[in-house]
């Protein structure tokens, strides 16, 4: 154990003699491909993530990748955590070896959820040094994992069971499975109801000669009567023009009337028709 934590002090002392920068947590790069104590941090928590110091102390930046758990290569780009330029690391007098990480990503964790970290000095292409493997737990996916039917379960230890369904005694009955629940119908009832459909009239039983003999004979008779109607008030009036005095009438033996001349002793034996006068046009003359 002494010998192995000698080790660990030599390395370190090694790295800050050559100004190489090494990752204290995460844990620091093994194997490629060793995924062998791999810690998980789930999303939303804060991880303090913490190197040693470059022997320039020149702008630091740190960058999370996404590794393929096939492969074991990292795919699409390198996402920037934190980037400080030695001017900032000048004016403030600080070295800057430790990033409070709230863990979190913008790439899909459902492709993959294994990621490590790079920290790079400021001008270099290459990372100085890389992180142990670790997993990225999404919250949606601790969200999802209690469904409905597992709730319903864990209530009270309930279990659903088939409930008995008392059938006549006088009919036979076939059983009917539905989901997990025998049933029993009446047979004998099934067979009447068959039969009783198809001697039940419809709903609208009026016969269809009935429905066409009353929109055929509606319209006729209003319109016979409509025409006997015109034709008796035709009637009235025509006789109403032809005898407009028919109650003062005097037949005309009444108004024979004996004609006078000059001769006062000659009665003329000849008789004439008088004009046909009122009564009161007669009492007007003898006034």
């Amino acid at each position: 154990m002494a010998r192995l934590a000698a080790c660990n002090l030599v390395a370190a002392l090694s790295a800050r003699v050559y100004g190489i920068m090494e990752f204290i947590n995460p844990p620091p790069f093994g194997t490629t491909g060793d995924l062998s104590d791999s810690p998980t941090y789930d999303e939303g928590t804060t991880v303090n993530v913490a190197w040693t110091q470059d022997e320039d102390r020149g702008g630091v930046s740190l960058c999370l990748f996404q590794q393929n758990k096939t492969d074991g290569t990292w795919f699409g780009d390198m996402e920037y955590l934190t980037q400080t330029s030695s001017l900032w690391k000048l004016e403030n007098a600080l070295d800057i070896t430790r990033y409070s990480w709230l863990v979190g990503t913008r790439k899909n964790l459902t492709l993959s959820n294994l990621f490590y970290l790079s920290v790079f000095q400021e001008g270099k292409g290459s990372p100085d040094s890389n992180s142990h493997y670790f997993y990225i737990k999404s919250k949606r996916t601790e969200e999802n994992a209690s469904p409905s039917s597992s709730m319903f379960s864990s209530r009270s230890g309930y279990t659903p069971t088939a409930a008995p369904v008392s059938t006549p005694t006088g009919l036979s009955t076939s059983s009917i499975s539905i989901g997990t629940m025998p049933m029993s119908t009446p047979t004998s009832n099934t067979t009447d109801l068959q039969n009783l459909s198809g001697q039940v009239p419809p709903a609208d039983g009026f016969p269809l000669g009935a429905k066409i003999g009353l929109g055929v004979g509606i319209p006729i008779a209003l319109i016979l009567g409509l025409v006997g109607g015109w034709l008796l008030f035709r009637h009235h009036k025509k006789r109403e023009a032809v005898f407009p005095y028919m109650g003062h009438e005097v037949s005309a033996s009444q108004t024979k009337q004996h004609v006078y001349y000059n001769n006062g002793g000659f009665c003329s034996t000849n008789v004439s028709e008088a004009p046909a006068k009122s009564p009161v046009e007669i009492g007007q003359h003898y006034v």
